[in-house]
């Protein structure tokens, strides 16, 4: 279980983390505009979207622990081409790549792995270890991300020159990106095989159980529920931006107050689950 909390969170870290905690440093180094980096996030979008379908079929088909590592593996690979500091449209290609290796190779094996480690009685627990676990991990990583991010800038971070800027911004890509793989690396080797039994009985998708599945309502209800919680997640995302640009801070402080709202993550998420099994 604490593989599949360091892959949990780590398989998100280069696309989602970088620009929650580094928002201002990270728009500074590319050269970007929000509405450009939204633009880019909207390519990743559309390509999860489309990948979560196919998604489910491979996860029930493929042992969870080669989805998982090589998904980890491949997300990694491309930090370390994002530490080139490609431009806009080299990095909307990049995050529609992460869209794919993040979602078609993962979500549906780590969900899967989760619910088997959970067995019949404990699902609640068991989302809410697994997220909560994820939090510390993204709070962990976040303030070593910042301590290499400081190690580059100056003690004044507003003194910070374009080149030392870069510098400290490529460390912290390189940080996620070898962690990932090496959590990858992990995921391959110390998960247990699960699913590879199961993929004997080969599900088939029909156009008429795919039509029923979309005519339940609870299916529709989930979603709108996943869709609106995830729209106020996605808001922390832009905490260190506010704090630099409203509140005046350095960049260094403000990923340090982004960093800190993940600590609540673990008991907020472990309780949830608690509470779902009762």
């Amino acid at each position: 279980m604490a593989v599949l909390i360091l892959a949990g969170e780590m398989i998100f870290s280069l696309p989602f983390h970088t620009a929650r905690f580094f928002r201002p440093t990270l728009l500074e180094v590319f050269e970007f505009s929000n509405t450009s980096l939204g633009d880019i996030f909207a390519v990743y979008g559309l390509a999860a979207m489309l990948a979560y379908f196919p998604g489910g079929l491979l996860a029930d088909r493929l042992s969870i622990r080669v989805l998982l590592g090589s998904s980890l593996i491949l997300t990694g690979a491309g930090g370390f081409y994002m530490a080139t500091i490609p431009s806009a449209g080299q990095m909307a290609l990049l995050y529609g790549y992460w869209g794919i290796t993040t979602i078609f190779m993962f979500w549906a094996a780590m969900i899967k792995a989760t619910r088997e480690w959970g067995g019949a009685l404990s699902q609640g627990k068991a989302f809410g270890i697994l997220d909560g676990g994820r939090g510390f991990v993204a709070a962990c990583f976040a303030f070593i991300g910042i301590a290499v991010l400081a190690f580059y800038l100056p003690i004044d971070a507003t003194l910070a020159t374009d080149v030392q800027r870069r510098a400290g911004f490529r460390g912290v890509l390189l940080l996620y990106s070898i962690a990932t793989c090496a959590i990858g690396v992990l995921a391959w080797f110390l998960l247990p095989g699960s699913g590879e039994k199961s993929s004997a009985i080969k599900p088939r998708l029909t156009f008429g159980n795919t039509v029923a599945t979309f005519k339940r309502p609870t299916i529709w209800a989930q979603a709108g529920i996943i869709l609106c919680a995830y729209c106020g997640y996605k808001g922390l995302d832009n905490y260190s931006l506010y704090a630099v640009q409203v509140l005046g801070m350095n960049e260094i402080d403000a990923a340090r107050l982004s960093a800190l709202t993940s600590y609540v993550r673990p008991i907020a998420a472990v309780a949830a689950g608690v509470l779902a099994d009762r």
